[in-house]
């Protein structure tokens, strides 16, 4: 069996532009009840005001916009700028006084 040196890690960068409307409009359906997972989620982790949430591999920033909602203070990052790029977008809307929001870009190590 031949190999190849493959970099597996994952790159959304390409994806960022587009990647809400192709969860909003999948004709796969695979994302067909995502809110209600993303919901599910934010029950599940009984999150309430002033709870603190690190979202790892936040992308465009969905479940942090989530928990935001719930009143929790998020701290979102991911390996892809311009997905950090959409979420500072989406998540701008919904900072409120006294919760903090950092999404910020962690880097592959070694």
């Amino acid at each position: 069996m031949q190999t190849r040196d493959i970099d597996k890690t994952w790159n959304f960068d390409d994806q960022a532009e587009r990647y809400d409307t192709l969860v909003a409009n999948d004709p796969r359906h695979y994302y067909a009840r995502y809110d209600n997972v993303l919901d599910a989620v934010v029950e599940i982790a009984n999150l309430a005001p002033g709870k603190r949430v690190l979202d790892i591999g936040t992308g465009t920033g969905n479940l942090a916009a989530h928990c935001l909602n719930r009143g929790a203070q998020v701290e979102g990052v991911d390996p892809s700028e311009p997905m950090l790029i959409k979420a500072r977008e989406k998540i701008g809307q919904l900072v409120w006084d006294g919760i903090c929001i950092i999404v910020r870009l962690f880097v592959k190590m070694g």
